[in-house]
């Protein structure tokens, strides 16, 4: 797991930011798009304070019908957004 840290720390320092886009380009709410039949979908998120640097991930897989099978919400300590999304992935696959 270290080496994969070291690994997104080091293309995350490499990376320069994004400029969010205004309000006014986006035209509609994010939404779910179902797996085809006989998949299921991982979906994460993470929230990390500005602040504290605290963290928190979730995840849930879905089958194709939208159906909820699993899902999981963990405090991981301090962090960063990249390091949050990479322990929610590999907490989502150790799920699937």
């Amino acid at each position: 797991m270290n080496r994969h840290i070291a690994w997104a720390n080091y293309y995350h320092g490499s990376l320069t930011p994004l400029t969010p886009l205004p309000l006014s380009l986006h035209t509609s709410a994010p939404s779910w798009i179902a797996p085809a039949s006989g998949w299921t979908c991982l979906n994460i998120d993470d929230v990390v304070s500005q602040s504290s640097h605290d963290c928190k991930i979730v995840g849930l897989i879905r089958n194709s019908t939208g159906e909820w099978l699993v899902g999981f919400a963990k405090a991981i300590g301090h962090s960063d957004i990249l390091q949050a999304e990479i322990w929610a992935i590999y907490e989502g696959l150790i799920l699937s």
